[in-house]
């Protein structure tokens, strides 16, 4: 879930530029595109914050399924807005829907390991900084084919999670 969650928030760096230098041509495009990509790590901080605390009440496994399926929603249109100002209060949605993923899949882990902790914990950040790695090199990828695949394939990618 590591691996997954990080390579999917790491792929929007290497598509969201791109999309937003379409809607909004100009020099007013880099900074709309900071705006964009920052809105989503703002959120996605106030997320990790609320989802621990919420982890207390409810279960990690349905916060999990809420915010990927929440993750989904958001993504998908983004691969048809014609306006950026959507594309950033979508990217705002994101960010919350899945700010959180580590938190829950750390405290998850956490509960469950009970020994060789170190290995443990070592390869859930390698899981993640591989994730992290490839994310934007798969975006890439698809992204040179046609700039909406990133946005198409990390919809799916968020639905089969939410089913996980």
């Amino acid at each position: 879930m590591l691996f997954a969650g990080t390579l999917l928030e790491r792929s929007f760096g290497a598509v969201l530029p791109i999309l937003v230098a379409r809607l909004l041509p100009g020099a007013a495009a880099a900074l709309a595109a900071g705006v964009v990509l920052s809105a989503g790590k703002f959120t996605g901080a106030f997320s990790a914050w609320a989802t621990g605390r919420w982890s207390e009440r409810i279960a990690a496994r349905r916060l999990l399924g809420i915010g990927f399926t929440v993750a989904a929603a958001c993504t998908l249109p983004m691969a048809f807005v014609t306006d950026w100002r959507l594309l950033l209060a979508l990217r705002a949605g994101l960010g919350f829907a899945v700010g959180g993923v580590s938190t829950l899949a750390y405290t998850a882990a956490g509960r469950r390991i009970t020994t060789a902790r170190a290995a443990s914990f070592a390869l859930l950040g390698s899981a993640t900084l591989f994730g992290g790695s490839l994310g934007p090199l798969v975006s890439g990828l698809l992204g040179a084919i046609d700039l909406r695949f990133p946005l198409y394939g990390n919809a799916a990618l968020y639905i089969l999670l939410a089913v996980w």
